[in-house]
């Protein structure tokens, strides 16, 4: 709008200038015009030269019939007064000019006619100027409003820019620092039908997409997040059954805090583990979280159900599951959720493991139960036969001098020595005694540590504190081969005699111990080797119950137990067997 009035002004301008520009001309003809008819009024009164009034005459008329007056005069006032001197030029002013016998009353009237020639040049001069005025007037009018107007464009302008454009520009450079903050709650104003306008809808599209999807993203998150501390729970959970199944030794194991952890990790109140034996169809043991959900075949002792399958069961009451492992059924874990709602597939999936768990902890435990009393049989067995080899024999040789000694006693006629057979009746005792102290010394001897290697360890560690004057040497090569809890405890029997043997009969001041392998068939070669006096201070004791039982503790692992003099001096144990566990090692040596 400014450079259209710009545009209009310059042309009004240029316009009402070109039609003013020969109005100057006019009046400076017209005037011209009015000082000739004077000369001419002059001439013809003073000489009255013919000559020189025809060249004035033709240069008024030359001047009247001008080009510019001519073009100046198209308007009808201006046309009609031109007219008017042209006609009073011709017809009445040009004849008394040109009449040779101007008489005094025709000089008074071309005197008169001239003044009136030169009053309508004069209003003609005066019409002109008047137009030249009007002009420039009309060009000062327009200048003055095209800057008005240009000036009010100008303030519109601003106002139009400040509230149309910064200040809109300014409300989204804030809001686009607060989105890229973070804030993604903030709205534009999209009032309005312009780009900026457009730009803020766009914006504010976008800045509810976003929060839309930050909320979304958010919400997943934390569900995510939910659900892996309901995982880590869970794990937690199951590992702390499992921790506690494989370290409870033996011992009752109390299910109660593992049952009310998992009543508050599935959030559902109502759990109730049943315990039963093998054969059982009653529980010997109840665990409740809440005491009043129990289905009523619960409260009725009714167990008949909860025993007849071996897969989770869903009843109107409660979801049952059972504790099967190894196909040995040892309970139920009951399940009553609040107002009977169904289980998600998480918590039935938990409590599924859960209850794997404890069927997995009840079956550990059978087994260990079920191998204690095996090992307290064999070990029962060892130590009849044990007392048989020693203590009972000695007891029917002591039975066999009493009877002699009572006969001898009430039958005079038996020659028999009393002193010899009192005599031989207490050798016979202290044998005896000695033997049952040895024995309760080996029937006390049990694993110390986590491992047979730290067992043998502690063993000839309480040895050597006992024989101060004894050295005892022990290298193990084989501290990562598994060995059998019934292997380890004849090694260690076999092992700590073996060695008992030296420090009682080599009468020397080393011993060494030896626990190794061979290579190429997996055995395992226990040797005991001290620098005593050899294995003929002992010939005489071969039926010694230390012996004895190191050959039946060998006989039990199926291995093979040698006893001989060394070659460089002293006795040397051997004992080889093949483990249960029979891989061959990167151990081979050869033993002088």
């Amino acid at each position: 709008m400014i450079s259209i009035i710009a545009l209009v002004s310059m042309v009004s301008a240029v316009y009402i200038s070109d039609n003013a520009q020969t109005d100057a001309h006019a009046i400076n003809l017209s005037g011209s015009m009015r000082m000739q008819s004077y000369l001419i009024l002059n001439k013809k009164i003073t000489n009255n030269k013919s000559e020189e009034i025809d060249r004035l005459i033709s240069d008024f008329e030359k001047k009247l019939s001008n080009p510019v007056l001519m073009q100046a005069t198209k308007k009808t006032e201006k046309k009609k007064l031109h007219d008017a001197i042209w006609y009073d030029w011709n017809n009445e002013i040009k004849p008394l000019i040109l009449d040779s016998h101007l008489t005094n009353q025709k000089l008074n009237k071309l005197e008169k006619k001239l003044n009136d020639l030169v009053a309508n040049i004069d209003h003609l001069v005066k019409t002109y100027q008047v137009h030249a005025e009007d002009n420039n007037r009309l060009i000062r009018q327009i200048q003055a409003a095209s800057l008005l107007i240009t000036i009010s464009f100008i303030f519109l302008a601003i106002y139009m820019v400040n509230h149309l454009i910064r200040r809109p520009l300014s409300d989204l450079t804030i809001i686009a620092t607060k989105i890229g903050q973070g804030d993604y709650t903030v709205q534009a104003d999209e009032h309005g039908h312009d780009e900026l306008s457009i730009l803020a809808k766009t914006i504010n599209r976008m800045v509810r997409a976003i929060n839309d999807s930050h909320i979304r993203m958010e919400e997943k998150v934390r569900k995510k997040t939910k659900q892996l501390e309901r995982t880590n729970e869970s794990i937690q959970l199951l590992y702390s059954i499992s921790n506690k199944s494989n370290h409870s030794h033996g011992s009752n194991i109390d299910f109660q805090p593992h049952l009310s952890k998992l009543s508050e990790v599935t959030g559902i109140e109502g759990l109730e583990l049943c315990l039963m034996t093998e054969n059982g169809t009653k529980p010997y043991h109840h665990l409740n979280t809440k005491k009043s959900i129990l289905p009523l075949s619960c409260r009725n002792r009714d167990c008949s159900d909860c025993v007849s399958f071996d897969s989770p069961l869903e009843s109107e009451e409660a979801y049952t599951f059972p504790l099967v492992y190894d196909h040995n059924h040892f309970g139920v874990l009951n399940c009553v959720p609040r107002n009977h709602e169904p289980l998600h597939p998480w918590q039935s999936q938990l409590i599924q493991s859960v209850a794997e768990q404890f069927a997995i902890t009840l079956s550990l435990k059978h087994r260990q139960d079920e191998g204690r009393r095996l090992a307290l049989a064999r070990e029962r067995t060892v130590i009849a036969r044990e007392l048989h080899d020693s203590l009972a024999q000695a007891l029917s040789y002591l039975k066999i001098q009493v009877a002699v000694l009572q006969k001898g006693l009430t039958d005079p006629s038996v020659d028999i020595s009393i002193e010899n057979t009192i005599s031989d009746i207490k050798t016979a005792l202290n044998g005896a005694y000695k033997e049952l102290r040895e024995l309760l010394t080996t029937f006390r001897l049990k694993l110390e540590g986590s491992n047979l290697h730290e067992a043998l360890q502690e063993s000839f560690k309480q040895l050597s504190d006992r024989f101060s004057d004894k050295e005892i040497k022990f290298n193990n090569e084989i501290k990562n081969m598994p060995f059998s809890a019934t292997e380890q405890v004849h090694l260690l029997q076999i092992a700590r005699e073996a060695v008992q043997n030296a420090i009682h009969h080599s009468e020397g001041s080393k011993i060494v111990i030896l626990l190794t392998s061979r290579k190429k068939n997996g055995y395992v070669t226990l040797l005991i080797h001290d620098d005593g006096i050899g294995i003929d201070t002992l010939a005489k004791k071969e039926n010694h119950y230390g012996l004895a039982i190191m050959k039946e503790r060998s006989r039990s692992l199926k291995g093979t137990l040698t006893i001989g003099n060394h070659a460089k001096g002293g006795t040397e144990v051997r004992f080889d067997f093949q483990p249960e566990f029979n891989i061959p090692l990167d151990v081979e040596k050869t033993y002088d």
